[in-house]
């Protein structure tokens, strides 16, 4: 009985039902078919005043409103968070 050829295909098949998501992932970029994204170099920074005009209301997410709020007073937008106690 002849032997079918493991394709491409077939392999990363393989690979994805024997390590999961991550092997394959992996395997994937370690075969050059899968651009690896650059490293995160943080939040983008924008200069003082690229914000006016801009009002941001946060209402109810508690910290996440006041951390947005900050940041965009910083960058000269109008933050207006209430928070119901």
């Amino acid at each position: 009985m002849a032997r079918a050829r493991l394709t491409r295909r077939g392999f990363l098949n393989l690979v994805g039902r024997a390590g999961g998501a991550t092997a394959l992932y992996g395997t994937v970029a370690a075969m050059g078919l899968l651009p690896v994204p650059t490293v995160y170099a943080g939040p983008p920074q924008l200069p003082h005043g690229s914000a006016v005009g801009f009002t941001h209301h946060g209402e109810g997410a508690k910290l996440l409103s006041r951390f947005a709020g900050e940041g965009l007073s910083a960058i000269g937008a109008s933050a207006n968070i209430r928070e119901d106690v």
